[in-house]
């Protein structure tokens, strides 16, 4: 017995409209951080405006653990107590991560516990 595909659309506040088949599931759909880009999640797969961008090689992350980034091309992840970014920086032990801007640009901003003390970490989105 073969996979079968389950079709969704989305369809946005303004009229865009996004049709995607998946065969394993549909994980959650959201706007970008950016606010002008749809990011779906179906089991291992990332897709922004309905174009794979990522697979994760460790199964499904979970939606809210996710920040699609601003070029579009890859995703933000926070697993296991570290935040790894697409560039291959990582930090350990995340705490409240957020979007902020700075000068008109958006960054990563997040604090830390190291050696006892609070370390606030920013670095562009």
């Amino acid at each position: 017995m073969g996979l079968t595909s389950q079709k969704y659309v989305v369809t946005t506040s303004t009229g865009k409209t996004y049709e995607t088949s998946f065969t394993s599931g549909f994980n959650g759909v959201w706007f970008s951080a950016m606010g002008n880009h749809v990011a779906f999640l179906s089991q291992n797969q990332l897709y922004l405006d309905g174009q794979i961008i990522k697979t994760f090689n460790e199964g499904s992350p979970k939606a809210c653990d996710l920040f699609v980034n601003s070029d579009g091309k890859g995703a933000t992840q926070i697993k296991n107590n570290t935040i790894s970014f697409s560039d291959g920086d990582y930090f350990e032990y995340p705490l409240k991560v957020a979007i902020v801007y700075v000068g008109g640009k958006p960054y990563y901003k997040w604090m830390a516990l190291e050696n006892k003390e609070v370390v606030v970490y920013q670095k562009p989105y």
